[in-house]
């Protein structure tokens, strides 16, 4: 195995502890570092990677001269960063001095850099040759960009990013004067006019009666999003990652169609399609270098309709997914599912929640242990894994049977419910148990 396919698999805050790069401040992408610096919002408060990445299109793209649908008047003619490689952060790493004025900080900290420490990793000799070491998750990923898209869409509160804040900031950057904050005359309270992404109430109840009465999966392919969806809310409860990764994936495009103009549809289609294509199961390397020139003009042409409010780390993520694809191969060995419902499973296990970690781990060391001893224990013997039969199913003497249909091997059931049975399912039950009897068949014949 070649260590340069090794890497490391969790999420972005996660990501930072093992990287060693703050992803909060001016400096939140822990892939392009101190190369790309957000902007931060005057109204929301917030650091926003808005109009960062027409840098990374063609030289000669329109959208680089475009001054009004991104920062009105603005010009883009400088070309993307590069990206560093293992030995230049390890230079970098290793020229950091400690900060005399803020203990546990180095020089030029939210200023030049975002370094917070230098992780174990760099001690091993082939970590700086490693061509992926981390891996952004796409599940997360997924889960933040569609959670942002159907907050705005239904201006679901605390969720949406077009809230007043975001249009103070939207007019402050760009030229759009149709979408400005107002203030009627004689009154004192300001109003948002209507944006192409605020669907009406009457539009968001007949979405949601669609997924109520007529949305349907294949069976195990995805959770039922129905019984989350709330018609006196107008929004849909309870939905986890993987929800969000079919709704973006495979939902949107069809619930979207119609109810918004069909230029901006075209543009959410295009997103669900880039994540379509990444996440399947077989990628070709033609098709990531095709994903890799469309994942900044995607993300550009979001920022020609969404105001800057929406554009967060996760956002900018988006850039960099094509990439990583093409170097550690297709994303099912690279996400998070696996390990969230492993963890789920040590959590379980959990049994003092003073010391939920050491509870867990004597808990996982302890089942190692039972079920290495049990496994050099006599078949004849019953424990956790061999466990005592729930039937009597070969021997009469016991209340088994002798009949074909009770031999072989049958599964535990569950917890009984009581049922009534009419005459005709009681039946067809009969007609069927007995038309399947090898000792019934001799009669029919």
């Amino acid at each position: 195995m070649h260590v340069w396919y090794m890497y490391s698999m969790h999420d972005l805050p996660a990501y930072a502890l093992f990287v060693g790069w703050c992803v909060h401040g001016r400096f939140p992408c822990p892939t392009c570092k101190a190369a790309l610096e957000f902007r931060r919002l005057q109204a929301g408060g917030k650091f926003s990677c808005f109009d960062m990445h027409r840098q990374f299109l063609d030289p000669r793209h329109k959208f680089r001269k475009d001054k009004k649908n991104f920062i009105k008047g603005r010009v883009v003619k400088n070309s993307a960063p590069p990206a560093l490689t293992g030995q230049q952060t390890l230079d970098q790493l290793n020229s950091l001095e400690p900060d005399p004025e803020r203990p546990g900080y180095f020089k030029g900290y939210n200023s030049e850099h975002a370094w917070t420490h230098k992780t174990c990793l760099w001690d091993l000799p082939y970590f700086k040759d490693l061509l992926c070491p981390h891996n952004i998750d796409v599940m997360h990923t997924e889960k933040n960009v569609g959670e942002a898209l159907f907050g705005t869409l239904f201006g679901i509160e605390g969720k949406t990013k077009d809230n007043p804040k975001a249009r103070v900031d939207q007019q402050a950057l760009c030229d759009r004067p149709l979408q400005n904050m107002r203030q009627p005359k004689g009154k004192k309270n300001w109003t948002k006019p209507k944006a192409w992404f605020n669907l009406g109430r009457p539009v968001m109840r007949e979405i949601l009666l669609w997924v109520k009465k007529e949305l349907m999966f294949p069976d195990g392919y995805a959770a039922n999003l129905k019984r989350g969806a709330s018609l006196e809310k107008l929004k849909i409860f309870g939905l986890k990652s993987h929800d969000w990764h079919i709704w973006l994936e495979r939902v949107m495009p069809v619930m979207l169609r119609g109810f918004i103009p069909e230029d901006e549809w075209l543009v959410l289609a295009e997103l669900s399609y880039f994540f379509r294509v990444l996440c399947a199961k077989e990628l070709s390397p033609g098709l990531l270098e095709e994903l890799e020139e469309l994942a900044p003009e995607l993300i550009c042409k979001l920022e020609k309709i969404f105001p800057p409010g929406f554009f967060n780390p996760m956002q900018h993520l988006i850039l960099h997914l094509p990439t990583e694809a093409r170097l550690g191969g297709p994303v099912q060995n690279r996400w998070c599912y696996s390990t969230e419902r492993m963890q789920k499973t040590l959590r379980e296990k959990c049994k003092n929640k003073r010391r939920v970690e050491a509870s867990m781990a004597e808990a996982f060391i302890t089942e190692e242990a039972a079920n290495f001893v049990t496994a050099h224990y006599e078949a004849k013997n019953r424990h956790l894994h061999n466990p005592k039969p729930r039937y009597n199913a070969g021997d009469p003497k016991k209340g088994g049977s002798n009949l074909s249909l009770f031999k072989g091997k049958l599964a535990p059931a569950g917890a009984y419910t009581s049922l009534s049975l009419d005459v005709d399912e009681w039946r067809t039950i009969t007609l069927y148990i007995l038309n399947n009897l090898t000792e019934v068949r001799p009669y029919i014949e």
